[in-house]
């Protein structure tokens, strides 16, 4: 273990051994998560990519047409040299939000989320009258 003979020196040697989004306390990448979309004959699936959420701190609700994802992160880490009489807390703040306008035949009434392995996906149903049912024979009198 390399010793510092100030506390100067450890922050420095710390700063240039991490990456900058450490040093910064901000991830440098974008805060939008990715979002994948597809219709299905009953129902539209909406797959969105946060890894590192927590379950507990995703926020879904519908106000009129529109469908709103969000979520804030907490994070405090802590680090403590007694040798040198230095501690170091850092305290990580992040957070997200998304809307998406919902079809017209989409059911607000009908909507379910699970969230697995960083991928929060939403189904969301149609409405009855706009699922296809297949095509309907009609007999000629």
């Amino acid at each position: 273990m390399k010793t510092y003979d100030n506390p100067f020196s450890l922050a420095v040697d710390q700063f240039l051994n991490h990456n900058l989004s450490d040093v910064l306390g901000v991830d440098l990448a974008t805060k939008r998560p990715f979002a994948n979309m597809h219709e299905e004959n009953n129902q539209f699936v909406l797959d969105i990519a946060i890894p590192g959420v927590k379950k507990e701190d995703i926020n879904i609700e519908v106000k009129g047409d529109m469908l709103k994802v969000s979520a804030e992160t907490k994070q405090e880490t802590e680090n403590e040299d007694k040798e040198n009489s230095l501690i170091r807390r850092e305290f990580n703040y992040s957070s997200f939000e998304r809307t998406f306008r919902l079809d017209e035949t989409a059911n607000k009434e009908k909507i379910s989320a699970a969230y697995d392995a960083g991928l929060l996906t939403l189904t969301i149903a149609k409405k009855e009258e706009a699922v296809d049912h297949g095509p309907i024979n009609i007999k000629v009198s």
